[in-house]
């Protein structure tokens, strides 16, 4: 990994990709990325507040709340595509673009970059929705100064299958492998290398009594196969080992992803 940052400056590369959000999974599939051009100021504070727990006359355990981030997107002015895509207006027969009164908006993902000293870090809150942008302006004056529009967003998570978990944002560094190709679409994460681990290399067993092994895989739902080297001295049903004559068995549990399979071993020895 190169050199970190010690300043971050200069908001740019303001994407949105309309996000269709899963109900029954909280999962998402997203458009290809459009700019908006004319960013000036993206501020998202987090939401959720620290709830301590006292006991022993100290701060015996502090849970932190998580309720998403909430802030504003400043830009030059909003584009039509960003009004028909996510505020929900439309184009009517003469080429007017109205806004619909209770239009659903459309959550999307928010792409951006902040410049740095050594770097550039590009961006990407999952799921945003925006509020409808207030209706402003002045006239002229001597001196003329452009108004800017204002787009209140709030970011709630998705949850992503390859890293099984809840997720806000994602950000990429220039060494990353993601990095270029950011606001081409959405990235969602890089799933794990396939594995499986048992919790044991080597154990004993009595003869007619068992033992039981715990594979750990990734992905997480892969079905384990389970083999002994020699089923005279040692069975294995879904990890569980039963010892029957003296001696000593390799026991295997092996997955399969893709063409290629993955596996682990535990030397198992049956006494008396």
């Amino acid at each position: 990994m190169a050199n970190t940052n010690k300043v971050k400056y200069g908001l740019t590369n303001v994407y949105y990709a309309v996000a269709t959000i899963n109900a029954s999974d909280n999962t998402a599939t997203y458009g290809t990325p459009k700019r908006i051009p004319g960013a000036v100021n993206l501020s998202m504070d987090h939401q959720g507040d620290a709830n301590t727990f006292y006991a022993d006359n100290i701060a015996f355990f502090t849970l932190q709340g998580d309720a998403g981030y909430s802030g504003s997107l400043e830009i030059a002015q909003i584009t039509d595509d960003f009004r028909k895509d996510i505020l929900g207006e439309v184009v009517d027969a003469s080429g007017c673009l109205t806004e619909v009164a209770n239009a659903p908006t459309v959550p999307f993902a928010l792409l951006f970059q902040f410049d740095g000293d050594k770097k550039n870090t590009r961006h990407v809150l999952y799921n945003c929705t925006a509020s409808k942008p207030s209706i402003a302006g002045e006239t002229n004056t001597e001196t003329i100064t452009p108004k800017t529009d204002t787009l209140n967003l709030t970011a709630a998570p998705i949850h992503i299958n390859d890293l099984g978990a809840d997720v806000f944002k994602s950000r990429a560094l220039a060494d990353d492998t993601p990095y270029d190709g950011w606001f081409s679409s959405v990235y969602q994460g890089a799933a794990a290398s396939p594995s499986i681990k048992l919790d044991k290399s080597t154990a004993s067993v009595a003869v007619d009594a068992t033992i039981t092994l715990t594979a750990t895989t990734v992905p997480a739902d892969a079905t384990v196969t389970w083999t002994s080297s020699d089923t005279d001295k040692a069975t294995v049903a879904d990890g569980v080992v039963t010892g029957k004559a003296t001696g000593s068995a390799t026991i295997t549990a092996s997955i399969t992803v893709g063409s290629n399979t993955y596996s682990d071993t535990c030397t198992v020895t049956v006494t008396n």
